[in-house]
């Protein structure tokens, strides 16, 4: 459930952002701090695995984006979570325990803000990552399988800070992420271009839903839901007598219920349509959560289940979003 309560996380911290009666109280709140990761410059690909999860006993084989990752002193691969949901990128205390002592080159500081590792260098498959100061999250487990060195150990998320004024062109057939500085002119002839937000380092794609103008909040860090949206969304993009499913999940110790059923209408980027195969609202939200909705002029969430079959493109460089025919 810890993938589901990230999401309900990014959704509420978006909708706060973007509402008219709780933005400036808000705004400071949930500011993103300064991005504190170095990128080498150039073009670079990276691999990615999916991680394996259930819902209600359903498998979900493409549950999470996991990243390879290499640290100085350590020759085996280890694995971060890739969530554009989360506006900067974090390592797990426990893991990074279990490497610092193996290796003594990685170094926990503890300050009045948290735990942090300072100058953490790194390689996203070979792609040079340096970051300044990275949070030390309290999570994890300290045991790492040393001798397996095929054994999937997380160590950490990698946030939307990554992206930060670079172009990501994310390949979902391939299982391939392809980092660099300019849209390469073979993915660029074949894209359809609309524009793309970058606020706070949260990915906002202008869409039209059910002939509605509207924006969505894209986010790597979910593939339960090719679109989560209000009630009265999910009412009218609903395909007619469909049986709807429902799911109780824990978040913060509240227990949400969330409601899906089977669409199909399409989703509008610019002059791509995107046929919905089902639609997802969640009941258990606060009247404030419910007056935000309201009032942001969001649609809702879209995540990776959406562009399984497609390649897109986030270039927060020049502000753009592509889906590549």
């Amino acid at each position: 459930m810890k993938l589901f309560r990230n999401i309900c996380l990014s959704v509420l911290a978006l909708l706060i952002l973007s509402s008219a009666g709780g933005y400036l109280y808000f705004k400071r709140a949930f500011k993103a701090p300064l991005n504190q990761l170095v990128i080498q410059k150039g073009t670079y690909e990276v691999p990615f695995t999916w991680m394996v999860d259930t819902l209600k006993d359903k498998i979900n084989p493409n549950a999470a984006m996991l990243l390879p990752v290499t640290i100085p002193g350590s020759s085996k691969t280890f694995y971060m979570q890739f969530d554009l949901g989360a506006p900067y990128s974090m390592v797990y205390e426990g893991e990074i325990k279990a490497i610092a002592q193996a290796t003594g080159g990685v170094k926990i500081q503890e300050t009045e803000k948290g735990l942090y590792l300072d100058d953490f260098q790194f390689k996203l498959g070979s792609m040079a990552v340096s970051a300044k100061e990275i949070k030390v999250l309290a999570y994890g487990s300290p045991t790492i399988n040393w001798a397996d060195t095929a054994s999937i150990d997380i160590i950490g998320t990698l946030g939307a800070d990554v992206i930060d004024r670079k172009v990501l062109v994310l390949d979902y057939p391939q299982a391939l992420l392809q980092f660099s500085d300019e849209v390469p002119a073979v993915v660029a002839a074949k894209a359809n271009f609309t524009s793309l937000t970058f606020e706070e380092r949260r990915v906002i794609i202008p869409a039209v839903i059910n002939q509605n103008k509207t924006k969505v909040l894209f986010d790597s860090g979910s593939s339960a839901f090719e679109l989560l949206t209000d009630k009265e969304t999910w009412q009218a993009l609903a395909t007619k007598q469909a049986t709807e499913s429902t799911v109780e999940v824990n978040s913060w110790g509240n227990t949400l219920t969330v409601h899906s059923i089977a669409s199909n209408k399409n989703i509008h980027f610019g002059k791509t349509a995107l046929p919905l195969q089902n639609v997802h609202y969640i009941d258990g939200a606060t009247f404030m959560q419910r007056m935000l909705m309201q009032f942001s002029g969001m649609a809702g969430m879209v995540g990776n289940t959406l562009f399984l079959e497609h390649v897109i493109v986030l270039d927060t460089k020049h502000s753009r979003f592509g889906i590549v025919e």
